[in-house]
């Protein structure tokens, strides 16, 4: 069971510190939680159980209220608490907890920004001309006012 696979076009899923010297492996993949309050990661892909690793005292409270169906495995005394809950209603308790959810932007937004920004993107063909930017040729691009401006010269 890979956390990527499963919830990752709805939440950022990144790799934890082991996979550093393990390999990008998906047992390594967690889901952070907004203000430092946890993070999920797979504990059995068999039993498709998810473990969220709590360090929140009333989240823990406030999610073993809310959901009679996570269970309290590992409870610590400097306040991190291990639950485990069913990958069903993992949806439900990602709200709750606070996971960090991908930015997308609707489709009437695409719209727009793309509309807004038609002007000013980069192409290979020749850019185009805007108003109070024509060009001119010669001696109209630069006027000298009669100086001659190939000599320096000290006024």
């Amino acid at each position: 069971m890979e956390l990527k696979k499963l919830y990752g076009d709805k939440f950022i899923v990144e790799y934890d510190e082991a996979a550093k010297i393990d390999g990008k492996k998906p047992e390594y993949q967690i889901i952070k939680c907004c203000k430092r309050a946890g993070n999920f990661y797979v504990i059995s892909s068999s039993k498709k159980i998810i473990g969220f690793w709590c360090i929140k005292n009333r989240l823990k409270k406030k999610l073993l209220k809310l959901f009679p169906e996570m269970n309290l495995l590992r409870e610590g005394d400097d306040n991190v608490s291990i639950l485990g809950l069913p990958s069903s209603i993992f949806l439900n308790v990602a709200s709750v907890a606070g996971a960090k959810r991908k930015r997308v932007l609707s489709d009437n937004h695409k719209k727009k920004l793309l509309s807004t920004s038609k002007n000013y993107r980069f192409s290979r063909h020749k850019m185009p001309i805007l108003k109070g930017q024509e060009t001119k040729k010669g001696s109209e691009a630069y006027p000298t006012n009669g100086k001659d401006i190939t000599s320096p010269s000290i006024d």
